[in-house]
């Protein structure tokens, strides 16, 4: 059975759809449980959002990468793309403890995508942004 799907978006809002689409029916085809179902669209989402609304500084055509690698314990979730410098893993913690109204916009997304996933790497090489995220299919 194939273990890796791959798929090529614009760096448009429009293509989280499109994104979405095409994990709902991984998740399908791989028998998916809820709980890793919601993980996955999770993280995915946010770094593509991120990456979309923060990694391009011109009105050119920018293409994201994402490879899923579905293993017997895990998923791997890659994500490249050709934005802007940008490691999450550098973001401030979001402080949690403060009431909605006190606390800073921004950073809990990462936040949550950090606490969801077993490991989050982040490489930049040849002018990309290689994000590896390794998500637990237990729960």
């Amino acid at each position: 059975m194939k273990n890796s799907f791959s798929i090529d978006l614009q760096g448009n809002p429009g293509a989280l759809e499109e994104m979405n689409a095409f994990l709902m029916n991984l998740a399908s085809e791989l028998n998916w449980q809820d709980s890793l179902i919601f993980k996955v669209n999770l993280i995915a989402e946010e770094f593509f959002t991120n990456i979309v609304k923060y990694g391009y500084r011109d009105n050119k055509l920018h293409l994201i990468y994402i490879n899923v690698i579905n293993r017997d314990s895990e998923i791997e979730l890659n994500l490249v793309d050709d934005g802007v410098e940008f490691n999450p893993l550098d973001t401030d913690e979001p402080d949690i403890d403060l009431p909605v109204e006190e606390r800073d916009i921004g950073g809990l997304g990462i936040h949550l995508s950090k606490n969801l996933s077993k490991s989050i790497i982040y490489q930049r090489k040849n002018d990309k942004n290689y994000i590896k995220v390794l998500i637990d299919k237990g729960d």
